[in-house]
């Protein structure tokens, strides 16, 4: 089914194919409400090859209010959720990620960043995405860096924030070393 949506060189072959990629969403049983937008581009900074992004957007009752088909596509002010926006395609290399960032960003420059690495929640803007917040690999795990010019704690006292923070290459030389 991919292949054929790669594949279409023309409007016709396309939607078909997108009809069909529908239909077959529509036989699964975690269909929802909202919609389904089929994208087919070409990076040439990447490759010549297409690319297809298949993004599902669910409508939250808060946000958005759609009655029909036609206002789906009339109604400007509506609000998507992004967070409910999924692509299937494999992993994005960083530049992508960034570049995809900073086009939200131009659009929407408030949107909050948040996930969780194990049991710690991060907070940011995804402004600050690749420029101070940073996500990387550390000896097969996820290591999450985040810069700043200073520091607060919220609640009560802990001996952490007594510390005199070391340089962040000696902290970087340690953890390559815990592998070992």
């Amino acid at each position: 089914m991919f292949a054929r949506l790669r594949g279409a060189d023309n409007k016709e072959d396309f939607k078909n194919s997108c009809d069909d990629l529908v239909r077959s969403y529509l036989d699964t049983s975690s269909v929802r409400g909202g919609a389904l937008i089929v994208v087919q581009a070409t990076l040439p900074k990447y490759s010549d090859d297409p690319y297809i992004f298949v993004l599902k957007c669910d409508f939250e009752q808060k946000i958005a209010r759609i009655s029909d088909e036609c206002s789906l596509t009339s109604q400007v002010e509506m609000a998507i959720s992004t967070r409910n926006m999924k692509s299937i395609q494999a992993k994005w290399e960083p530049e992508q990620v960034a570049e995809a960032a900073e086009r939200i960003v131009e659009i929407k420059p408030e949107i909050e960043l948040k996930f969780r690495i194990g049991d710690t929640l991060v907070k940011g803007r995804l402004a600050e995405f690749a420029d101070q917040i940073h996500i990387a690999q550390l000896n097969g795990r996820y290591a999450v860096t985040l810069e700043r010019d200073s520091f607060v704690f919220d609640k009560a006292f802990s001996p952490v924030e007594l510390m005199q923070p070391e340089p962040f290459e000696v902290v970087a030389e340690a953890d390559c070393r815990e592998e070992g």
